[in-house]
C-alpha cells in the first residue's frame, strides 16, 4: 500500500474521530459533514486500490 493511500486512510480516521466527538457535543451540522467526508475517505482509498490490482491483473494476464 503506497503512502498516499495510507495517509487518506489516516484523513479518514481523524475524520471518524471528529465525527463522534460533534456527535457527543450535539453539532449535528458538523457531524453530517465530518461523516461524509469520512465516507469519502474511506471510498477513495478502497477504489484507488481495486483499479490497481485490476491492473495489475490485467498485465499479467497479457504476458
Amino acid at each position: 500500500m503506497g503512502f498516499h493511500i495510507f495517509c487518506l486512510f489516516l484523513v479518514s480516521a481523524f475524520a471518524g474521530i471528529l465525527t463522534v466527538l460533534n456527535m457527543i457535543r450535539g453539532d449535528i451540522l458538523f457531524a453530517i459533514i465530518t461523516g461524509f467526508v469520512t465516507i469519502v475517505f474511506l471510498i477513495v482509498p478502497i477504489m484507488i486500490l481495486k483499479i490497481k490490482k485490476a491492473q495489475s491483473m490485467k498485465l499479467e494476464n497479457r504476458r
